[in-house]
C-alpha cells in the first residue's frame, strides 16, 4: 500500500511538471538529471556511466482529446499542439499521459518496413514499458480522435500523433511521421542518440 502511494505521488509530480511544460508554465526542473541519479548518467569523474540513456529532453506520450481542423492559432491555447501533417489543432489530455526521461538504450534512426519510411526507434525501460502498455490499451478503446497518442519531445515538439488500435507491449516504440533520413537522425540526436 505504501509503495503504491509512493508510486502515485511520483507519477503525480511528473504529470504536474509535464502539464506545466505543455501549458507554458515556468517551473521547469531538470527531470533528466534528477532521474539519472544513481542510474546511468555521468559519473563523478565526468565519464559516461553504463545503463539507461538519459534523454536530452523529456519524451511524453499524451492522449489526444480533441482534434479541430486548422492551426491552433497564436497565441496557442494551453495543452494544444499543431499537427501540420494532418492540418489539425490537437487538444491533449496531459493528466492521462506519461513522460519518460530515460530509455533502455540510445534512440536510433531506422528505415521502418511497417511504415515504409524513416522512423525513430526507442526502447523504454521495463517499468515505462509496462506503463506504456497500459496507456496504449486505454487509448485504443477510445473513439476517434481520442484513440490518438501524441508523442511530444520537450515542451512542444510534436513528433507524431498516430491512431492506437491495440495495446503495445514490449517497450520498443517506432515513431514515424513522414520523416526523411535527416529528420529521423535529427530527432534521434535530440533524444540523445550516440
Amino acid at each position: 500500500m505504501v509503495a503504491s502511494l509512493a508510486l502515485l505521488t511520483v507519477l503525480g509530480v511528473v504529470l504536474t511538471i509535464l502539464a506545466l511544460r505543455l501549458s507554458g508554465g515556468e517551473e521547469k526542473g531538470d527531470l533528466a538529471a534528477e532521474s539519472a541519479e544513481g542510474e546511468g548518467g555521468v559519473s563523478d569523474d565526468g565519464a559516461a556511466a553504463t545503463g539507461p540513456a538519459v534523454l536530452m529532453e523529456p519524451l511524453a506520450f499524451v492522449p489526444v482529446r480533441h482534434a479541430l481542423p486548422g492551426a491552433c492559432g497564436s497565441p496557442r491555447p494551453p495543452v494544444t499542439l499543431d499537427d501540420p501533417d494532418q492540418g489539425q489543432c490537437l487538444t491533449l489530455d496531459v493528466a492521462s499521459g506519461m513522460e519518460v526521461t530515460r530509455l533502455a538504450g540510445p534512440a536510433e534512426a531506422v528505415f521502418s518496413e511497417a511504415s515504409g519510411g524513416w522512423a525513430v526507434r526507442v526502447t523504454l525501460l521495463e517499468r515505462d514499458a509496462v506503463r506504456f502498455g497500459e496507456l496504449t490499451e486505454r487509448v485504443a478503446k477510445e473513439p476517434a480522435p481520442a484513440n490518438q497518442l501524441a508523442m511530444v519531445l520537450g515542451e512542444d515538439m510534436l513528433l507524431a500523433a498516430p491512431l492506437v488500435t491495440g495495446r503495445i507491449d514490449g517497450g520498443e516504440v517506432e515513431i514515424s511521421g513522414g520523416f526523411d533520413a535527416q529528420d529521423a537522425q535529427a530527432i534521434a540526436i535530440e533524444l540523445g542518440a550516440s
